[in-house]
C-alpha cells in the first residue's frame, strides 16, 4: 500500500492521530475531530448515516460515533491485530477485516465483536456487504472470500491471481469489481462464481473501487489515477492521470512478475531527462538495454520480451532492472519463468 500520490483511499490510510470531519454546521471544509480516545494509526472508516459511524485501525482499534464525530467511543475488538476495513449494512450489523485473516462481526452495533473463521492467514484488505447475508472480502495473494449467511461461514473464491487485492465493491448480488496491485481489475456478473480480468491500461497499484450501480463505477490508484466505467467494468476511461508535472522519479514493479514470456516496466520522469534503463543478470552483467535516450517528463511504459541485446532469448531466473536518471538510481528484481 505504498504510493506517493494523494488519492481518495489514502486519506483514510494516512497515519492519523485525529480524524478529519465535515459537518453541516461547519460547511466550509474539513475540521479536526477532538478529542479522539486513542493514538493508533487509523485505516478504515464507514458511516451508516450522517451521525452513526465506525473507524478501525492498528492494534485492534475500533471507534464509534453516534453524533457525527463530535465524540468517539472505543469498542473492544478482542484483538491486537491491524484492522484494515469496516462495513455496516445497518445500524447493528457490521463486519471488520484485517491482518492475518481476521474477520470480526457484530449484531449489536459493535457492543460486542465476534471473531469468524476465515480459513486464511493472509491479510484481508477490504470488505463489501450488499445485504445482511451476502458479503465479499479481498486481500493479499489473490484472496477472495464470500459469505451468504452474514459471515458465519466464508467460502474461498478463485481469483485466478496471486496479486495483492486492495478493494472490492458490489452494486447488487451479482455485479462486483475487485482491484489490486499492478493495475489488476477483476469483474464478476454472477456473485463471484467467476472472476474475469479486465483491462485497466494501468501497470501500477489500484487502491479503491466504488460501484454506484451495475454499470457505473470509479477506481482510484497510484500516481493520481482515476478510472471511470459506464458499462459495468468491461472498459475503463482514465478521467485523470498523473499531475501535469510529476514531483518525483518513480520506478514501478514490473507486471506480471513472475512472467513468461514478457513483462511491462513502468516509470515516471519528473523532468525531461537522459534515461538509461538496463536489465542485468544476478552476476551484474548487462543483458539488455531497454532505454538509452533523452525522454520527456511523464509516465512511461515498455515491454521486455526476455531477450538480450543480441536478440536471443535468455534463460529463466532472477533478473534486475535498473534505471538511471540524473542523480536518481533505482533497481528492482523480476523473475522470468521458463
Amino acid at each position: 500500500m505504498i504510493t506517493g500520490s494523494i488519492m481518495v483511499r489514502q486519506i483514510a490510510h494516512t497515519f492519523l492521530f485525529l480524524i478529519l470531519y465535515s459537518s453541516t454546521i461547519y460547511s466550509q471544509g474539513w475540521f479536526w475531530q477532538n478529542p479522539v480516545p486513542q493514538g493508533n494509526p487509523l485505516k478504515g472508516v464507514n458511516f451508516y448515516s450522517s451521525e452513526l459511524g465506525w473507524v478501525v485501525g492498528y492494534s485492534g482499534t475500533i471507534l464509534k460515533t453516534t453524533n457525527g464525530g463530535l465524540s468517539w467511543i472505543s469498542q473492544f475488538s478482542g484483538t491486537m491485530n491491524e484492522l484494515w476495513s469496516v462495513s455496516f449494512i445497518n445500524e447493528n450489523k457490521g463486519t471488520v477485516v484485517g491482518g492475518i485473516g481476521i474477520i470480526l462481526t457484530t449484531a449489536n452495533g459493535g457492543t460486542t465483536w465476534t471473531p469468524q473463521i476465515s480459513g486464511t492467514m493472509n491479510d484481508l484488505e477490504d470488505v463489501s456487504f450488499i445485504d445482511v447475508n451476502h458479503g465479499t472480502v479481498v486481500g493479499e495473494k489473490g484472496t477472495i472470500l464470500h459469505t451468504t449467511n452474514g459471515g458465519t461461514t466464508w467460502i474461498p473464491q478463485s481469483s485466478g491471481t496471486a496479486t495483492h487485492l486492495e478493494s472490492v465493491s458490489f452494486s447488487d448480488f451479482n455485479h462486483g469489481i475487485v482491484v489490486g496491485n499492478e493495475g489488476l481489475v477483476l469483474r464478476t456478473t454472477n456473485g463471484g462464481m467467476l472472476w474475469n480480468p479486465q483491462s485497466s491500461h494501468a501497470y501500477f497499484g489500484l487502491k479503491c473501487v466504488s460501484l454506484t450501480d451495475s454499470n457505473h463505477g470509479t477506481i482510484v490508484g497510484e500516481f493520481g489515477t482515476i478510472l471511470r466505467t459506464t458499462n459495468g467494468g468491461v472498459t475503463f476511461i482514465e478521467e485523470e492521470e498523473l499531475e501535469e508535472v510529476p514531483k518525483d522519479y518513480i520506478l514501478s514493479q514490473n507486471y506480471p512478475n513472475p512472467f513468461n514470456p514478457s513483462t511491462t516496466i513502468t516509470y515516471i520522469l519528473k523532468n525531461n531527462s537522459d534515461v538509461t534503463l538496463k536489465v542485468y543478470n544476478v552476476l551484474g552483467q548487462a543483458v539488455k538495454t531497454l532505454v538509452s535516450e533523452k525522454q520527456m517528463a511523464g509516465l512511461k511504459s515498455l515491454i521486455w520480451n526476455g531477450d538480450n541485446d543480441g536478440g536471443n532469448f535468455v534463460s529463466g531466473g532472477v533478473y534486475i532492472y535498473r534505471i538511471e536518471v540524473d542523480d536518481f538510481v533505482q533497481s528492482k528484481k523480476m523473475i522470468l519463468i521458463k
